[in-house]
């Protein structure tokens, strides 16, 4: 407890926590990336920027469910198709744009990617998630690769908009997503090994 209670080392900690969920790859050029539901906005405007700096020709919004928000507006737009809304509002071309209504977690979305993937033939595509999620899109995506060995998957993270990544403790949406981070690591964890 003494030691918790020394600035200097709580902040340590915390900044290692949060670098414990980032593993991303460098950004390269690829024709496909799959932009994962979840986080419309902060995930949909990295992957409009990196679609305007050239990286990436065609972006893929994935996530079946509907958002709480979105309910209350009594809309029905699931998070790929709020995805899309966001990355038109960014000026990327409608036809760079395709929407998959699939998945309801990040091991769905995994998958179809994988699966998706090999039935179009292509060899590499990229990620794109929250930064502090990259971590467990790295697991999932290892743990699916014996499976398709020729397809090579990139993971690019999405700065958080929320909250400054570098002092998460200090906002409750940064406490709240290390937080569930963390518990759904545990989850695949103890539910599939991952």
């Amino acid at each position: 407890m003494l030691v918790l209670s020394i600035p200097f080392t709580r902040q340590w900690i915390f900044i290692a926590l949060g670098n414990g969920l980032v593993a991303v790859d460098a950004v390269k050029p690829v024709q496909h990336a799959f932009v994962l539901g979840g986080e419309p906005w902060e995930r949909g405007t990295y992957a409009a920027t990196l679609y305007h700096k050239g990286w990436v020709k065609t972006l893929h919004c994935t996530g079946k469910p509907v958002h709480p928000v979105v309910k209350a507006l009594k809309k029905h737009y699931t998070e790929a198709q709020l995805t899309a809304f966001v990355l038109k509002q960014k000026k990327v071309k409608e036809s760079a744009i395709i929407v998959h209504n699939i998945g309801t977690s990040t091991l769905e979305e995994v998958r179809f990617i994988f699966q998706y993937a090999q039935q179009q033939g292509w060899k590499e595509v990229a990620i794109i998630s929250s930064r502090f999620h990259t971590g467990r899109i790295r697991r999932v995506v290892d743990f699916f690769q014996e499976r398709y060995p020729m397809i090579h998957i990139f993971i690019w993270g999405a700065p958080h908009l929320n909250f400054q990544e570098k002092q998460w403790w200090k906002y409750e949406n940064g406490m709240i997503f290390v937080n569930n981070e963390y518990m759904k690591m545990l989850y695949y964890w103890w539910n599939y090994g991952i």
